[in-house]
């Protein structure tokens, strides 16, 4: 474990005030049972959530010194993770991030990588964290980004590399929802209609073309009953008007559309409509219905001894297919890097449950107790039990993941 004091002038012991939890002072296997914990495999040096310890690691995320009132588990009301960045939005709606690099965000940094949670961005209703940048709307419905804007994904209309603090994106103050992807984004107004920026390589934005960059943000169609939006690594999908729409990358068939192959248009994946909401994973989407809280599945079903279809089987499906009999799904975790295609993670009834590869991090706990093996079925968190989680890959290809219980 580093040295925290030195770097960031806290001690070990502090630390449990801070976050107002118990840290086992030498790291290790022994989660604590409440706060903000990360856990994850520790496979190298730059891995943002943990330091360079044994696998198996929980850790308390630490906030950085210049936040003079962290906030406490009870206080987060939202939690998203990216490839390289992850934040957390307080019931005060200020938005705290983390990242790899320290040209993303004010947060002190440790040998050029933040371990911290800075206070980045204050009045937030939403956000989304992408492959390096993030975007918010704030409760004035103005619309701002951080982070890489090599292909224009936060359109500002340019392609500078990147910003390290937030910044106002136009003038518009009808912003409602956004999403954001690999070198590309999605957003949504309050009128209903929905826009995307950025990379529009495999069709990820939706806007009938697969080259150059769609660098300002741009109206996709001309429809207003936009409700759903959700972004993976290069695949896109949405609710409109209840049906379900997807578009963008469609390596594992994962769009359900009756053409397969990259989609550079939103098509119609299912005509239901009573969809509820829709979950970009790697090489799979997941989409629940409104009705019964039914959790359906298309594209890859996981390989190396995991599954992400979560019913035991790892067979891949090219069209919605409902997973088991079980009802009150409500959520799954978006993924926006490939090394995750063989994960899944969702919530049910209140709870949340994974299933997946086992690559050297205990992310699954069965009454306090590490599940080292992979899994095909979706087994509960139950010790600790999160209220809310998120996955970010912090450059080590493995499965990392911020519980708030």
């Amino acid at each position: 474990m580093p040295n925290i004091a030195s770097h960031n002038g806290i001690d070990v012991a502090d630390i449990a005030s801070i976050n107002g939890q118990d840290v086992p002072s030498g790291g290790g296997t022994s989660e604590p049972s409440s706060g903000i914990i990360a856990i994850g495999n520790s496979g190298v040096a730059s891995n943002v959530l943990t330091a360079p310890d044994p696998v198996d690691t929980y850790r308390s995320l630490v906030f950085h010194s210049s936040v003079s009132s962290p906030p406490s588990a009870s206080d987060i009301t939202q939690i998203k993770g990216g490839r390289y960045m992850a934040g957390m939005l307080d019931s005060s709606a200020n938005l705290f991030m983390i990242s790899t690099g320290s040209s993303y965000g004010s947060s002190a940094s440790e040998g050029g990588y933040q371990r911290q949670l800075g206070l980045e961005l204050t009045s937030v209703a939403e956000f989304s964290c992408g492959f390096q940048h993030t975007l918010a709307v704030k409760t004035d419905g103005t619309l701002w980004g951080i982070g890489t804007n090599s292909y224009g994904q936060l359109g500002r209309g340019n392609t500078s590399n990147q910003y390290s603090t937030f910044a106002q994106i136009g003038s518009d103050t009808n912003w409602s929802k956004v999403s954001c992807g690999y070198n590309f984004s999605l957003a949504i107004k309050t009128t209903g209609a929905l826009y995307s920026a950025g990379d529009n390589s495999d069709g990820r934005t939706g806007q009938g073309t697969t080259s150059s960059n769609t660098t300002s943000w741009t109206q996709i169609g001309t429809d207003t009953n936009w409700t759903q939006i959700s972004t993976g690594e290069k695949t896109s999908a949405a609710i409109k008007g209840g049906t379900l729409v997807t578009w963008g990358e469609d390596n594992s068939n994962q769009l359900g559309l009756s053409s397969s192959g990259d989609q550079t248009s939103p098509g119609t994946a299912n005509s239901d409509t009573d969809w509820q909401s829709v979950h970009v994973g790697s090489n799979c989407i997941k989409a629940i219905k409104t009705t019964d809280g039914h959790h359906y599945h298309c594209g890859n079903g996981g390989a190396f001894g995991g599954g992400t279809r979560g019913d035991g089987s790892t067979s891949s499906t090219s069209s919605f297919t409902r997973i088991g009999s079980d009802t009150g799904w409500t959520e799954f975790i978006e993924s926006k890097y490939a090394s995750f295609a063989y994960y899944a993670f969702g919530k049910k009834s209140g709870s949340w449950y994974g299933c997946g590869r086992y690559d050297g991090a205990s992310y699954i706990k069965v009454n306090g107790t590490a599940t080292t093996s992979s899994t095909t079925t979706f087994i509960n968190f139950t010790s600790p039990s999160p209220s809310l989680l998120a996955m970010v890959n912090a450059e080590s290809g493995k499965p990392e993941l911020i519980h708030i219980v």
